[in-house]
């Protein structure tokens, strides 16, 4: 619901013309994907989904294309969920590891989640929308945003963002170092 909200408010206020936007189908709906025309068709994360009815890849693995990653400044994710208390998937990582400032429509405290962790979530850019605790109040924060950003310079802001970008991407690798020493410490307390 919240995807497809999401996509209804872009398309409404005149912002799907300003960057790349999918969407998985739900034909139970009768709700059609949106697919990018020369978006990875396939990705090995396909498998994991099993039978996908949405029309899009489960791409758990890339960026997607590179014509398209390589020429938009913003990444909006939708997370899986934005009704449990802190969800995250690889959607989020995504914009971090590819050098991408973002915005999150997801679970209310995932932001807090990721300001722990260290993670820049540019803040004095976006606002700070993503702690009302409404997701469609979140939703209208993101919309809002990317109205007030249409106008800007992208390629002045994408270098002055740049250094923080660079510092999340080495965070999150940081990140994965310990939780995989944390998970193999679990795996020889089982032994």
């Amino acid at each position: 619901e919240h995807r497809v909200k999401l996509v209804s408010e872009l398309t409404s206020k005149g912002l799907s013309k300003y960057g790349y936007i999918s969407l998985g189908g739900d034909p139970e709906n009768n709700i059609k994907p949106l697919i990018l025309p020369n978006d990875i068709k396939f990705s090995p994360g396909d498998s994991a989904a099993g039978d996908r009815k949405e029309g899009i890849p489960n791409d758990i693995t890339s960026t997607g294309a590179d014509e398209y990653w390589n020429n938009h400044l913003i990444n909006i994710v939708t997370e899986t969920t934005v009704t449990s208390e802190t969800f995250i998937s690889e959607k989020t990582w995504k914009p971090i590891l590819g050098l991408k400032p973002f915005m999150i429509l997801g679970d209310h405290k995932l932001y807090s989640y990721l300001k722990d962790y260290g993670i820049d979530t540019f803040d004095d850019i976006f606002g700070t929308g993503y702690n009302e605790p409404n997701w469609n109040d979140r939703l209208d924060w993101i919309t809002e945003t990317l109205n007030t950003l249409k106008d800007r310079d992208y390629t002045q802001l994408y270098i002055n963002l740049l250094p923080r970008l660079i510092k999340n991407r080495d965070r999150v690798e940081e990140i994965f170092k310990i939780n995989k020493e944390r998970y193999n410490t679990v795996l020889r307390d089982i032994k």
